[in-house]
């Protein structure tokens, strides 16, 4: 397999039908049920829109629901009140239009790289040619075209994560949806990941959704931050990013409108993170 094979670009946005891309909750509120603690409530009467090519990271403190609206999105957690829709349709399950990476990379560990991003086209059913040259296209743009044929054991955690990313894109999802995708690289890894995140984003400006403990990785990343209480969750701050595009995880660091947006988030979490005492 040639590392410079032609990679099959998603298709643009125009003429895509109204709807396609959106992702939305409706009163959401769910409700875990545990054996010997007794329910826990994890999501309260939540409300968002996402629309079609934007980019919105949610954070919050940890067990507040962020994931599990994520999850909801994807179609592996039914609310137990309110109403999810994807692409304007109530999530009935798992959609092919959903890509869904997570925190640590899953990869298979007896499959090449390129196996493992040519997976989820092998289960559509997708030509082994075809799916082949798709793999190798997005693994040489995530900067991996030498290491098609690697192993799991064989890369580094943050050459694993370019691997799930290109693995994410390969299925060309409308709607990306990201549980903390490079929480577990080192500082340095991390900014180069990010980069090259928002690069294949500015050129095919996917609908994402990412949840982030970090904020200056939402600001970095997203076109609007959404902040969450401690639980039961519920969404108290909504700050829009006027950060100009295209952006640079690394350049952004001492610019005065990122350090006042950081300030008002960091203000927002901190005030709605602590426990009420009674």
């Amino acid at each position: 397999m040639n590392a410079q094979a032609e990679m099959h670009h998603p298709a643009n946005t125009e003429g895509i039908s109204p709807g396609v891309g959106t992702v939305q909750a409706r009163d959401v509120s769910h409700t875990f049920e545990a054996s010997g603690i007794g329910p826990t409530i994890a999501l309260s009467k939540t409300s968002l829109e996402v629309r079609p090519g934007e980019f919105v990271a949610m954070v919050g403190p940890s067990g507040c629901g962020k994931t599990t609206l994520l999850n909801a999105f994807a179609g592996l957690v039914i609310p137990s009140d309110g109403e999810v829709l994807v692409n304007g349709s109530p999530v009935a399950g798992i959609s092919l239009d959903v890509g869904y990476m997570f925190a640590r990379d899953g990869l298979m560990p007896w499959r090449t790289a390129l196996d493992n991003v040519a997976f989820g086209l092998e289960v559509r059913g997708m030509a082994k040619g075809e799916r082949d040259d798709t793999a190798a296209g997005y693994l040489q743009l995530v900067g991996l075209g030498d290491f098609l044929h690697h192993r799991r054991q064989e890369l580094s955690q943050g050459m694993r994560q370019r691997v799930a990313l290109a693995r994410t894109l390969a299925t060309s999802p409308r709607i990306i949806l990201m549980d903390e995708p490079f929480a577990a690289l080192d500082a340095q890894t991390k900014l180069e990941v990010q980069d090259e995140f928002l690069k294949i984003w500015e050129q095919h400006k996917r609908t994402v959704v990412f949840v982030t403990h970090d904020i200056v990785e939402a600001i970095t990343m997203a076109d609007r931050i959404i902040v969450f209480s401690r639980r039961p969750g519920r969404i108290v701050g909504e700050f829009i990013n006027h950060l100009p595009r295209p952006r640079s995880a690394s350049a952004l660091r001492h610019d005065q409108t990122f350090e006042q947006l950081r300030h008002d988030i960091s203000s927002c979490l901190t005030a709605h993170s602590t426990v009420q005492k009674t």
